[in-house]
């Protein structure tokens, strides 16, 4: 099925015949710079105003009134996009099949959810939204530094045992470090193994993060 059929279907397309109409590019009276070209065949018009649409291959496919879209990145058969209202508030939404939501977390991040799977994102530095751990399916748990920095960690291994007859499951954690202000995501080289489904942890300063272990005793973690 196509994006666009998808898009009709969840009721996200404006109505009318939208299929037919063209994007403003191949109109002379708009000028080029009033339009945002994305990947994938993607484009905004016009760019930073209320009300700006989505095109996909200059063929519109999602306009809402109160909305600047800003961003956009195709996901999993969908579009997730990322705007700001007219009181400059932001707002991360999905395009797609039903069963995917976002939620806002602290900080300007995001929290996607598909079933049972996890996807963590937010506006990077450079104006684009990041998935800020693509391969994983797991990443959640975000703690916030007294910088603004963030913490977040997904498992990157799970097992079962049996202990004394009885079943045991144990996790091994990875956890990952994010800055507003850098694309990039620093992965702490430790890794932690616990009987608990998330682990805990918490920012002592704004250079020292703090995970607990399984027999209650925390370990001390230095984050320039």
């Amino acid at each position: 099925m196509s994006i666009l059929r998808i898009l009709l279907l969840c009721g996200f397309l404006v109505s009318g015949n939208l299929f037919a109409e063209s994007a403003p590019a191949d109109n002379d009276a708009a000028p080029s710079s009033s339009i945002q070209e994305l990947d994938k065949g993607y484009s905004i018009f016009p760019m930073a105003r209320l009300g700006n649409s989505l095109y996909l291959k200059k063929k519109r496919i999602f306009t809402k009134q109160d909305l600047v879209i800003r961003a956009i990145l195709p996901f999993n058969e969908g579009v997730i996009y990322y705007g700001v209202d007219a009181q400059e508030q932001p707002q991360m939404g999905w395009l797609g099949k039903e069963g995917i939501a976002i939620a806002p977390l602290e900080g300007g991040f995001y929290q996607l959810t598909n079933g049972t799977k996890r996807t963590l994102l937010r506006l990077a530095p450079g104006g684009k939204i990041q998935d800020l751990l693509p391969k994983s399916s797991t990443p959640g748990n975000l703690v916030l530094s007294p910088d603004g920095k963030a913490a977040f960690s997904h498992i990157q291994e799970g097992q079962q045992i049996d202990e004394g007859g009885k079943v045991k499951y144990l996790y091994t954690f990875r956890v990952h470090i994010v800055r507003k202000d850098q694309e990039k995501i620093e992965s702490l080289p430790d890794k932690f193994v616990t009987t608990g489904s998330k682990l805990r942890y918490e920012w002592a300063d704004a250079k020292k993060l703090e995970v607990w272990q399984d027999d209650g005793q925390k370990q001390a973690i230095s984050v320039r």
